[in-house]
Formats: structure tokens, sequence, C-alpha cells
């Protein structure tokens, strides 16, 4: 067969030979190295302990320390990633901040009455802060759901053939396919959630803080 690779330096790096044909031509029957391919990436860590524990007579690495150079730019690519991540989010509570001030000044004789009958200021700290997730979480099905129809419409891929000279250089395939991670998603949802919640307590501080009499002026 013909062995493709998804970066021709990578192919012009390697040579593949039967096990038996490059024993022969080394005159040993020794195995140097074997190479274990996990399924999923989350129980790298503790699968990699159990083998090095299993042959300790043996040179166990995982696959950061036998390929440095592609660990640095996996690690590269992903704190750029946070980065970004990073910076959407600090938007997002900037804007769901702005939302919920605009919505207590809104509703200034609203909490002054509230105040005035002797609603306790833990509950409307605790209005506030459920509107605030329930916000989030009206952003959250929205964005999830487009997320969803955008990974359907790309899963054949992005093709990228048009500079496949150039992608193959990065070690990158010309065809890129989205992948949808669960925990990915999962860390993101409640991410944005636990901002909700802290995003909300200076608005509701801010309507539990409000003189009654001066609110019911307003």
């Amino acid at each position: 067969g013909v062995y493709d690779a998804e970066s021709e330096s990578f192919e012009k790096s390697l040579v593949f030979s039967g096990r038996n044909a490059l024993q022969e031509l080394l005159g040993s029957s020794k195995v140097t190295e074997v190479s274990i391919r996990l399924k999923t990436r989350y129980a790298q860590k503790e699968d990699f302990e159990q083998v090095r524990d299993s042959f300790l007579e043996l040179d166990v690495l995982d696959w950061q320390q036998a390929n440095p150079i592609v660990a640095f730019m996996y690690n590269t690519v992903n704190l750029v990633i946070y980065i970004w991540l990073g910076i959407v989010l600090g938007a997002l509570v900037f804007g769901l901040v702005n939302t919920l001030i605009t919505a207590v000044l809104e509703r200034i004789r609203e909490f002054g009455l509230f105040r005035a009958v002797g609603m306790r200021p833990r509950i409307i700290i605790a209005q506030v802060v459920s509107e605030s997730v329930c916000l989030m979480l009206l952003g959250i099905v929205f964005g999830v759901t487009g997320s969803l129809l955008i990974f359907a419409w790309l899963h054949n891929g992005i093709d990228l053939s048009a500079f496949a000279s150039g992608v193959e250089m990065m070690g990158m395939s010309s065809q890129m396919k989205p992948a949808l991670v669960a925990h990915d998603v999962l860390v993101v949802v409640l991410v944005s959630v636990v901002l909700a919640v802290v995003a909300s307590f200076y608005p509701a501080r801010r309507a539990v803080r409000m003189n009654p009499l001066d609110a019911l002026r307003h």
C-alpha cells in the first residue's frame, strides 16, 4: 500500500519495514519500541502510570516526553484557545453585569416597595441571581443549539485542498473535521453558570442597599 501522512517532512523522516526484515538487518530479535494508542485522552495519566508500574525494567514515556516538539505545539495551541475563551467569557460577564444593572435601575421603585413591606435582602439577592442564571441558561440553550447545527453542517469537514501544500507543511490534514467533545461542552456550560452567579452579586448588592424611601420617590 501507499503511506500518506499529513506532513511531508514526517514522511521523509521515517522508513517503514516489516519486523522480521528489520530484525534480520539489525541482527537482533528484540523489539525496541512499543506504542500504545488510547481511545480517550481523559484517563491518560492513570493509564500511563499503570503501564509504567507494570514494566519497571523498561523506559516508559508518555507522548509528550516522546515527542517534545509536538507537545510544545499542542500546549501552545491550547494556551491560545484558553486565552480566547477567557476573553469571550470576560466579555460575557461584562455584558451580563451591564444588563442586570440596567434591569435593577429600571426596577428601583419595585425593589424599594419590596424593602418597605419587609422583604428580606437575601430574597432580593436570590431574585436577581436567579434572573441572571435564567438569562445565562437561555443563552446557553441558544448557543449550544447553534453550535450543534453548525457542527452538523460541517460534519464532512472543511475542505482545505486549495491550500494543501501549505497545511501539509504544518502537519495538518487538508480536510479539517470538527470534533464534539462532551466534556469540553459541559465545562463551558458550568463555567458560564458560575460566572452568571458571580456577576449577579454586584447588581444584587446595589438592589438591597437602596434606601426604601428614596427608591419609592424615584
